[in-house]
């Protein structure tokens, strides 16, 4: 576990109060701002002709074209469900899959493609049976660790997929085993090898495995993050993310933000030193801004100026889809200033830095009027030295990038402003 008495303390601990303060008054629900507005602003009464014209204007000039991505389902769901109810799931997924290829009439390009490695074998055969797999695409598997073994990874390189994400979170075990995982899907031929953990815990004996031995399994790039959603941190758990902020910067990683660290040459590193990193619905990926179609339950899609989220319940899901309709619950159209705020959110997720001159000329709009009350409430930011201010950029610093998500918070007008 994390040595919490060395002398790095100290310094740690100095602002560990108003650290707090300003994560909990701006961030208080935890947002991570893969998508914005958040998901749960999104509108019961959304109309779906909206979103499957959408699809149907891609690539039409009507649309401006931008990259496709598949995201199949949320791994975090399926960590309850035994296999009877992935194989179901998985059926269901390829049908809905299918139904949007119908509605995507041209620009049938897909760039990345995502999921869980159950059932991902024919999901790739599917996706390439009904889109254009681009040749370099990053093509991702997830798998928790104890289904990590030789031959499987073997059978996910010759499926078609390219990078792995080892789920590690709530799995003690040896740290052989992980770094056994790790090497094998190396072994393998995975152009990249992630784990996602549990964050390390202030109290000995805590789930998951110990930092040390996350370090040790030299993964290309490590994201901490909770089975489930989680409340914004205690004032103890920001001393320990500061500390293993402190480990990891020790052992080679750069810290991106928003709990993703990475190797310098990995893709996510020069990626964010190139001005290519994004940020959405699965974390930090490189390359530019695109649109994405979630599959399954609960899933988010974008397309164009809509979100879209699908049916939570599987009952309600799989009647839709048997019905021959997406199966969406909810969705929202952005408005001007949903995207103006977007844009500024994103800018600070992917690159740490806002320019008032690009995202007014992008907008129309002079960025130090529209957002002047926002600029006052960073105010106490620059204070605490989070973040740097003057007449034409917001620079997170440093100190200030475990607070990212509060610092996009204040330009979160849904949470500051319920009423909106």
């Amino acid at each position: 576990m994390l040595e919490m008495n060395r002398g790095a303390d100290h310094s740690m601990s100095v602002n560990r109060t108003a650290d707090f303060t300003l994560l909990r008054s701006y961030n208080p629900c935890g947002e991570r701002y893969t998508c914005y507005p958040p998901s749960d602003c999104f509108r019961a009464d959304f109309d779906v002709r909206i979103h499957e014209q959408q699809l149907r204007d891609r690539g039409r000039g009507l649309v401006p074209v931008s990259e496709l991505a598949l995201y199949v389902g949320d791994p975090r769901r399926q960590r309850s469900r035994n296999n009877a109810a992935n194989d179901c799931s998985a059926e269901l997924v390829n049908r809905e899959l299918r139904l949007v290829a119908e509605r995507v009439l041209v620009d049938r390009t897909v760039s990345r493609v995502d999921c869980r490695a159950v059932g991902g074998g024919e999901l790739m055969a599917l996706a390439g049976r009904d889109f254009d797999l681009h040749p370099s695409g990053a093509y991702t598997a997830f798998m928790e660790l104890g289904d990590a073994s030789a031959d499987r990874v073997v059978r996910l390189v010759a499926q078609g997929f390219n990078h792995l994400r080892i789920d590690a979170r709530c799995a003690p075990g040896a740290a052989a085993d992980l770094k056994e995982a790790v090497d094998s899907a190396r072994g393998a031929g995975f152009k990249t090898v992630d784990i996602v953990s549990d964050f390390p815990s202030v109290e000995a004996g805590g789930s998951g495995y110990e930092l040390a031995d996350i370090i040790a399994a030299r993964a290309d790039s490590v994201r901490w993050q909770a089975p489930a959603p989680t409340p914004v941190p205690s004032a103890n758990a920001l001393d320990v993310q500061r500390a293993t902020l402190q480990v990891l910067d020790a052992a080679g990683y750069v810290y991106l933000g928003m709990d993703h660290f990475a190797l310098p040459e990995h893709e996510l590193a020069q990626a964010r030193r190139q001005g290519r990193l994004h940020f959405g619905v699965r974390g930090y990926c490189a390359g530019h801004d695109c649109d994405w179609i979630g599959l399954g339950p609960d899933a988010i899609s974008k397309i164009g100026s809509t979100y879209c989220r699908n049916e939570d319940n599987p009952v309600r899901y799989s009647e839709l889809v048997d019905c021959g309709r997406l199966p969406i619950k909810y969705g929202v159209v952005l408005s001007q200033d949903d995207m103006v705020r977007q844009s500024v959110i994103h800018s600070l997720i992917n690159h740490l830095s806002v320019s008032f001159e690009a995202i007014g000329m992008a907008y129309l709009i002079d960025f130090a009027q529209y957002f002047a009350s926002e600029l006052s409430l960073l105010e106490a930011f620059a204070h605490g030295g989070h973040v740097e201010l003057n007449h034409e950029w917001i620079t997170v610093m440093p100190h200030g990038r475990l607070l990212l998500p509060a610092v996009c918070g204040v330009f979160d007008r849904y949470r500051r402003d319920p009423a909106w």
